[in-house]
This record gives structure tokens, sequence and C-alpha cells, in this order.
């Protein structure tokens, strides 16, 4: 799967989740019957595997240490040289700050939260539709996919907005990269709204 997650991205890049989550599950659903013949895809597995790759990309691009086991002779992670430590040196080390946030007005935000149900709302009652594209006739499953893309539309609990300027640098004070975005108030957490943000610009390798 990561091969094909590696595809997914160089197609769609960061931005397009609803490109890259609805290829990679049905492709997942496809291997996972022909491994273990069965329809088992509820969110923890489907997303375990997802999180599984996102992480494996991390490591190429971050670098990893070795890791030996409590035995002290297996090694259970090999050093690899990332992308970054290529780039920047082997000691690299980014730092982001926020350089500005502002707080929208009621009126901005009641608009936000319309704006984001508006675009987040197809892609939320889409669960059945996608269990029957990834070939799952399962009724369980399908209640579960279906209960987890509705939990997708969070609209209800958002109670503030701030649109927020970060800047990427270097230890020498370097400015790699600038990030706009904006983080979304849920209960008592502060959120990035990933729906609604240009990525492109942290895309460094």
């Amino acid at each position: 799967m990561y091969d094909y997650f590696l595809e997914l991205i160089e197609t769609y890049g960061f931005d397009d989740y609803d490109s890259i989550f609805t290829n990679y599950f049905a492709r997942l659903a496809e291997v996972r019957q022909e491994v273990y013949g069965d329809e088992y895809m509820d969110s923890d597995y489907m997303f375990g595997a997802f999180e599984f790759n996102v992480s494996t990309y991390g490591d190429s691009l971050t670098g990893t240490e070795e890791s030996i086991a409590d035995d002290g002779e297996t090694v259970l992670q090999e050093v690899i040289t990332g992308v970054y430590q290529e780039m920047f040196g082997e000691d690299y080390k980014f730092t982001t700050t926020v350089t500005e946030c502002t707080e929208l007005s009621e009126n901005e935000v009641s608009d936000y939260v319309s704006q984001y149900s508006e675009s987040i709302s197809a892609t939320a009652q889409s669960g059945e539709e996608t269990a029957a594209l990834f070939g799952i006739t399962d009724t369980d499953t399908i209640r579960t996919m279906s209960d987890a893309f509705a939990n997708l539309d969070c609209s209800d609990s958002i109670t503030a907005v701030d649109k927020c300027t970060l800047e990427v640098t270097l230890d020498d004070g370097t400015v790699v990269t600038t990030q706009e975005l904006y983080v979304v108030e849920i209960g008592n957490s502060w959120y990035v709204d990933n729906t609604n943000v240009d990525t492109s610009g942290l895309y460094l390798a």
C-alpha cells in the first residue's frame, strides 16, 4: 500500500483529502479481500493502515536513528538518511513560530462555519456510497463507515476561528517557508482546519 500511497501524494498533493482517501481505501479494500478474504474495514483498521504509510513517508523525509531490541542485537530500525538531512544538513532543526494571529468576528465565524459545513457536507454524507465503491456488503461495516464519515462534519461544535501565519526557520534564522492557516476552537481545544488550507508552500521535497 505504501507505493500506492506515494502515487496518490504525487497525483493529488496533501490537500485533496477526498480523492486521496477514496482511492486509498478502495485499494485497501481490494488488498484486504486478496490477503484475508474478508471485508473487514472499520475506521480503526482503515486509518491505522493509512497512518502507518504517513509515518513511513515522514521517516523518509526526516530520517531515522538506529533502534536495537532489548536483546542488544536485533535491529528494529536501521539508520535512514532523510531528504531533509540531505537538503539542510544531518543535524538540521526546524522551528515553527506563529508570527501573526487574528481572531475572526462573530459574523465572520458564522460565515466560516457555514462555508465549512457546505464544503464537508457531501463527504460526510457519502459513507454508504463509499462502502459500495469499496465493494463492502456487510451491514455492520457499512454502518460503521457511515458513522465515521458523518463524524467528519463538526461544524456544530466550532465556537471560534483564528487566522494565523506561521514561519518555519532553521537554527541560523534562515526562513525556510511560511504558511497561512485557520485554527478552530472545539470544546476546550484548538485544531488546524485542514479542509481550508493550501499547504503547497510546505512541500520542501
